[in-house]
């Protein structure tokens, strides 16, 4: 009830006083900054999402081959992520729903409330991946986050060794998408 009329009060005052919000502030300086977050990402149609994947391949096999292993790093470790993500969506949609009933996909707000190793956990309890998978992957979430939090002590640590071996996963996770996809007929024409 509080929070209904603390809600009602800052939008009486942004009508009267023509205040932005905070999060429209937050999402107007990102569209000023050209930087793009998972609300336009799942607005993405597949070619647009094609395109950005080719990209960033291109671009992380050019940082690679340059020993770039910072950027090479940050790239795989995103398209690893982006791949954890969209497989989590897709058995979390497809357990609640075997047709992929749109009212049923899992929303933004669901997706953002868990973090990566509790949605590979689940993916192993769907029997998605196995369980030495899982703990790859957990290890590898938490080397990830240890180099992107705590870069600044961990500068050395941005190697081919670990860009490769990110970039592999990334790899797997793109291929599991692919036969699950086929298995649960996600591209059932008729749905």
């Amino acid at each position: 009830m509080v929070f209904f009329i603390i809600s009602l009060f800052l939008l009486f005052l942004k009508r009267i006083f023509k205040i932005p919000l905070i999060r429209e502030r937050i999402m107007a300086h990102r569209k000023e900054n050209n930087i793009t977050t998972f609300w336009d990402r799942v607005k993405m149609n597949p070619d647009e999402l094609r395109e950005r994947f080719t990209h960033s391949i291109k671009k992380y096999n050019k940082h690679f081959k340059e020993g770039d292993y910072e950027v090479s790093f940050l790239l795989a470790q995103s398209l690893f992520e982006d791949r954890i993500n969209v497989l989590w969506i897709l058995c979390s949609w497809y357990d609640k729903s075997e047709e992929y009933w749109d009212v049923l996909k899992p929303d933004v707000k669901e997706y953002q409330r868990k973090g990566l190793s509790t949605k590979v956990m689940e993916l192993k309890d769907w029997d998605i991946i196995n369980y030495g998978t899982m703990l790859r992957w957990k290890k590898m979430i938490q080397v990830r986050n240890a180099l992107i939090h705590f870069s600044l002590f961990n500068t050395d640590e941005f190697t081919l060794e670990n860009s490769r071996k990110f970039f592999n996963a990334f790899r797997k996770a793109d291929r599991i998408i692919n036969e699950y996809k086929i298995k649960t007929n996600f591209y059932n024409e008729s749905k």
